[in-house]
């Protein structure tokens, strides 16, 4: 057997934080080819789902959900690794408005 056919990879995993179903579903649809996709509508929901292995790789939550819980679990030492990403979409907004 060839090297190439014998080595799998195992998709990342990305763990999607946000209170509101239409986000989720958006982003959803652009990860989950290619990426293992985890949902929680609530920072203390993220917090028990991201302690669940496989651990995320990435993290992306809606500024709303980050909450003190969330601040502290970034600090244990078993999720040095994970990416926090926070887009906020009030800072588009702003980047958007005509005039500006």
């Amino acid at each position: 057997m060839p090297i190439a056919e014998s080595i799998t990879f195992e998709r990342q995993t990305v763990l999607i934080v946000d209170d509101m179903i239409e986000n989720i579903m958006i982003l959803d649809a652009i990860l989950h080819d290619e990426y293992r996709v985890r949902v929680a509508t609530s920072g203390s929901q993220a917090l028990g789902m991201a302690q669940r292995e496989p651990l995320p790789d990435l993290i992306l939550l809606d500024d709303r959900t980050y909450d003190a819980s969330l601040a502290a679990a970034e600090k244990q030492p078993t999720w040095t690794s994970i990416v926090f990403v926070a887009p906020s979409v009030s800072t588009v907004k702003v980047a958007l408005s005509p005039g500006l």
